[in-house]
C-alpha cells in the first residue's frame, strides 16, 4: 500500500488505549488496539484485517501504528495473545519479531492460547521528527 491508496487511518485514542481502523473503499477493512499496562508494557489487542484484503499490508500497517503509538506513550515492551487456532496469526506475529513467550496475565492457564513479545527499538531521529 501507498500513500495514493484508497486505504486510510483513524485513530481513537483514549488515556489507556488507542483503537486504530483501516478503511478501504468506504468501510472498515481492519483494526487493531493497543491497551497500555504500565510499566513500559502495552498488550495489543484485537488484531483484525477482513479476508478480501489480507495479504495486501494492512496488518502491517495497523501493527506498525500501534508501535509507534506505543513508542510514543514510553512503551519499550509490547505483549499480545493469539490462539492455538490461528496458525496465520501465529506465523504473522513471528514474521514481524514478536517471540513466543509464557502464557501472561489473564492468559495464564489457558491451553487455547498462545502469547507473543516484542522490545520495540529505541526511537530514531526519523521516528522522533514524525
Amino acid at each position: 500500500m501507498t500513500t495514493t491508496s484508497p486505504v486510510s487511518r483513524r485513530e481513537r485514542t483514549t488515556s489507556r488505549c488507542s483503537w486504530w481502523r483501516v478503511t478501504g473503499t468506504g468501510r472498515a477493512v481492519g483494526c487493531g488496539g493497543l491497551r497500555i499496562l504500565g510499566a513500559g508494557t502495552a498488550e495489543i489487542k484485537r488484531m483484525y484485517v477482513e479476508p478480501a484484503w489480507r495479504g495486501m499490508g494492512v496488518a502491517v500497517r495497523i501493527l506498525r501504528a500501534l508501535e509507534q503509538v506505543a513508542r510514543r506513550s514510553g512503551v519499550v515492551d509490547l505483549v499480545l495473545e493469539t490462539g492455538t487456532r490461528q496458525p496465520e496469526a501465529m506465523r504473522f506475529y513471528e514474521r514481524e519479531g514478536y517471540r513466543r513467550i509464557d502464557n501472561f496475565g489473564p492468559y495464564r492457564g489457558e491451553p487455547e492460547s498462545v502469547c507473543y513479545a516484542r522490545r520495540l527499538p529505541a526511537p530514531t531521529a526519523a521516528v522522533i521528527g514524525r
